[in-house]
């Protein structure tokens, strides 16, 4: 149900979200994402008193939630609440957030000046923030999912079946050779399925995604979930055949595992890791990770 609350509030049609979100409430009272998702519907519509109570029992769940710190602070200021109470909101999402923008300006908005420290703040330590948490899982990708080699080496033999049968009269010499064609043909398929399967492996932690691929040609890419815009699943009709589906995420900049820098922006997708039910749990999980604060995600596999 929430799924289907999230996909109307993305698309825009918070009409449609509200009612599904108000039933996941209704079953888990805490859960974090449906507040926060349905406080912002009722903050677009202009129902300030209710975003109100919804931002605020994200804070209560977890209160470094810095958009719910800021969209609690938005909504006092709608209200005409007194200004030491939405401030005071704006400061702590800053603080949350030392590069929020839209807090900081607001602040700015109401001539209100940050505390300035006495010393210049310590450099960040990059190694801490690049930490990947506990290895999760490690796996290749599973020689079923290669759907559309499948279809082709099918498409291969029905050929070479069918020209066998009419050619079954015909001249021996040219039916020899090409039967060896389609032979040496439907061998190079399956061979490239075998390779691209042991070679295609992904390694997830709890805070980033490695993915490697390549034979001849190897390369490897790392997906941080602080990266994350936006990921979807798919099912076509190849994976209706293997039983499996494909996680897509689009990500702000996608790097190499040895740290070189890619170009920004970049669409990672996942395969072949399970049947279609696990591959869920894996996209839900990078989507919670990914879009909803957490930035690290859980045993999805177990």
């Amino acid at each position: 149900m929430i799924q289907q609350g999230i996909h109307h509030f993305q698309h825009g049609d918070i009409d449609s979200a509200i009612p599904l979100l108000q039933g996941v409430i209704k079953n888990e009272p805490n859960n974090e994402e449906a507040n926060y998702i349905l406080g912002v519907c009722k903050f677009r519509k202009k129902q300030f008193a209710e975003a109100e109570r919804f931002f605020s029992k994200v804070v209560s769940i977890n209160n470094a939630h810095y958009n719910a710190q800021y969209y609690l602070g938005l909504a006092l200021e709608r209200q005409n609440r007194k200004k030491e109470e939405f401030i005071s909101q704006y400061r702590i999402a800053l603080a949350l957030k030392p590069d929020f923008k839209e807090a900081k300006k607001k602040l700015e908005t109401w001539n209100v000046v940050q505390p300035v420290r006495e010393q210049s703040p310590a450099k960040p330590d990059l190694e801490k923030l690049r930490e990947t948490g506990k290895l999760i899982y490690e796996g290749k990708r599973r020689i079923r999912s290669f759907s559309f080699l499948f279809v082709l080496m099918f498409i291969s033999l029905s050929l070479f079946l069918f020209a066998w049968y009419i050619a079954s009269t015909e001249d021996a010499n040219e039916m020899a050779i090409f039967a060896l064609y389609m032979i040496v043909t439907f061998l190079v398929i399956f061979v490239s399925i075998i390779l691209q399967s042991y070679y295609t492996r992904y390694t997830f932690y709890q805070k980033r995604i490695d993915f490697t691929a390549g034979v001849l040609f190897r390369k490897k890419r790392s997906l941080w979930l602080f990266q994350v815009e936006d990921t979807w699943i798919t099912r076509t009709p190849f994976n209706l055949i293997t039983g499996d589906a494909t996680v897509h995420v689009k990500a702000t900049g996608l790097e190499t595992v040895s740290g070189k820098s890619a170009a920004r922006g970049g669409h990672f997708r996942i395969t072949g890791l399970g049947n279609y039910k696990s591959i869920g749990k894996l996209w839900k999980e990078v989507r919670d990770a990914g879009l909803v604060e957490r930035r690290a995600m859980k045993n999805w596999f177990v």
